[in-house]
């Protein structure tokens, strides 16, 4: 029987992949209400993990997600309004 005392943690340390998200964040002016809502995290599970610095892997691909669909819709918006 294995050791349960080996496994890792249940929420991972993410502290400097919510610290890239938050700057990329603060960058573009997204607000965390907005990146809450675009990503489907809701905003006190977000708050908490920008506090607690842990997060399950896939809060942290949706609010990457949601960062990165919120950058080309902005691209998209500017190259029509360059046009």
């Amino acid at each position: 029987m294995p050791d349960l005392r080996q496994r890792g943690p249940y929420r991972p340390d993410q502290q400097q992949a919510i610290a890239r998200l938050e700057r990329r964040r603060l960058r573009m002016g997204v607000s965390l209400e907005d990146l809450a809502a675009r990503s489907g995290v809701r905003l006190r599970r977000l708050c908490r993990i920008r506090s607690e610095g842990r997060a399950f892997a896939r809060d942290i691909k949706a609010l990457r997600f949601a960062l990165r669909a919120i950058e080309r819709e902005r691209a998209a918006e500017q190259e029509a309004l360059g046009s």
